[in-house]
């Protein structure tokens, strides 16, 4: 399980649909709440977060946060906490020029209900 202890560190990331409606890409926000986020999340979900984003990267192909939970990456038990630490991720790799949006689609969970996420790629050099 995840620490649920999270949830008292909690501080809103880029794409979540609780306090804001643009996508991760358009965040002009402060990017400390990132690595806030990411810092206070549970270390074996960094851990394992990080290793798929790793791994869809350097396949080359294009991703979602779908695709990264395909890969390991766990989701957290409340939705809330889970918005906030898959958007900082993203927000930090795409800071870091690791990934680039290249559009949309609906997500492939059922529990996503038809929502539309990010496309991912690797950063062109």
């Amino acid at each position: 399980m995840i620490d649920t202890a999270y949830s008292r560190r909690y501080t809103p990331a880029p794409g979540d649909p609780y306090v804001e409606t643009d996508p991760a890409e358009h965040y002009d926000g402060n990017l400390l709440d990132v690595a806030a986020n990411l810092a206070n999340a549970p270390t074996d979900w960094k851990r394992q977060a990080e290793e798929a984003l790793r791994l869809a990267i350097e396949s080359g192909n294009e991703f979602t946060t779908d695709e990264l939970r395909d890969l390991g990456a766990p989701d957290l038990e409340v939705a809330k906490e889970q918005q906030a630490v898959w958007g900082s991720l993203v927000a930090a790799a795409k800071a870091q020029k690791r990934i680039e949006r290249v559009g949309d689609r609906v997500s492939s969970r059922r529990s996503a209900n038809g929502r539309r996420v990010a496309v991912w790629r690797k950063a062109a050099a």
